[in-house]
């Protein structure tokens, strides 16, 4: 870095060089002509020499405190600090007031970027509650309908609290005003309100459900991780064949990770437990499968079935990341996806 720097500096100061060479060169032409005295032009060159190196080292050593300056300015990003140094030159004063430009525009967008998203935030939180209203009413009319289509009037009732809700997790979760509140909690416990919430959807298809209990209890904000949990059991539900079977289980350590080229995002060899929730469903594409937890990605399944938004997966990795865990998946088309969600172990667990 050194040696880059002091190159650009001789880049810098080239003119000043080829200026004092020129210069010596008139002066050596002169003194030819004038019959000077050859000690007294070697100590002339030799005066002017040193000079011009001393020179030249003293602007380097002040070119190079700038350039750490900046340097450690570029590391402070946003955050420069509103006294810079004293300006060396009249450029250095005009790029320092360019800086002060910069800094004030940078603050007002800032300021402009979070109230749009305080407004947003406010907004959708305003239409969520509102829109509940009328689904409320909705479902009370279709439980009173008697029609035939009740059944299937109301699933797609549900299908769309589902959308509502995920609209407002979205908005909350890129929000720094999100509501975590980490508390002991009895996992089973859990996991059986998740699938509570899904029983119409496994009754209308005809779905069986495995579901070994964990004997966990864990540190965790319930409502966010009942959101992940229940993204994952609503893909699982999905694209599940009717008469098809969900399991859910619980093993230690990353045993239950297999050798199988079709996974992403394995989790390693930290210690803690792994929470499996697999189906024998339609499987995701070898292709398609590093991409499931990308946001806005659909893949073939979401295409073909025009049932997938891209975000569920992708809000349910973020939120498990803030919860502290991590979360994998395993698949082969045709043959059923396995999602695995690492808990750490409580004393080690990070909170966002």
């Amino acid at each position: 870095m050194q040696k880059h720097a002091f190159l650009l500096y001789l880049k810098k100061f080239g003119i000043q060089i080829i200026s004092w060479a020129a210069t010596l060169g008139i002066f050596l032409l002169l003194g030819g002509l004038t019959g000077m005295k050859p000690q007294i032009w070697h100590y002339a060159v030799l005066l002017s020499l040193t000079l011009l190196i001393l020179s030249l080292f003293i602007q380097y050593l002040a070119e190079r405190r700038r350039m750490e300056q900046m340097q450690e300015y570029r590391m402070r990003l946003p955050e420069i600090p509103e006294e810079l140094s004293s300006p060396a030159s009249p450029s250095d004063a005009e790029e320092q007031e360019i800086i002060r430009m910069l800094q004030t525009e940078l603050k007002d967008r800032t300021t402009q970027y979070e109230k749009h998203q305080s407004d947003m935030l406010e907004y959708y939180s305003m239409w969520v509650h509102q829109i509940k209203t009328p689904i409320s009413a909705l479902n009370l009319l279709i439980q009173g309908s008697g029609s035939p289509l009740q059944g299937e009037m109301d699933l797609e009732l549900r299908r769309i609290q589902q959308y509502v809700d995920m609209v407002l997790s979205y908005q909350r979760l890129g929000s720094d005003q999100t509501d975590f509140l980490f508390q002991k909690t009895d996992l089973d416990r859990l996991i059986r309100a998740c699938v509570k919430n899904q029983s119409v959807f496994f009754i209308r298809r005809h779905l069986s459900l495995d579901f070994q209990p964990t004997e966990k209890t864990i540190t965790t904000d319930r409502k966010w991780l009942a959101f992940a949990l229940g993204q994952i059991l609503s893909n699982a539900v999905k694209y599940t064949k009717e008469g098809g079977r969900i399991r859910i289980r619980a093993e230690q350590g990353p045993a239950a990770v297999s050798s199988d080229a079709n996974r992403i995002n394995t989790p390693d060899h930290q210690s803690g437990f792994l929470l499996i929730i697999e189906d024998n469903g339609i499987g995701i594409r070898k292709e398609d499968l590093p991409r499931i937890f990308d946001r806005g990605f659909t893949g073939a399944n979401g295409r073909e079935h025009q049932k997938a938004t891209g975000l569920g997966l992708y809000l349910t990795s973020e939120v498990l990341k803030r919860l502290g865990c991590e979360i994998s998946a395993e698949s082969q088309a045709g043959q059923g996806t396995r999602m695995i969600v690492r808990f750490p172990e409580e004393e080690k667990k990070l909170f966002a």
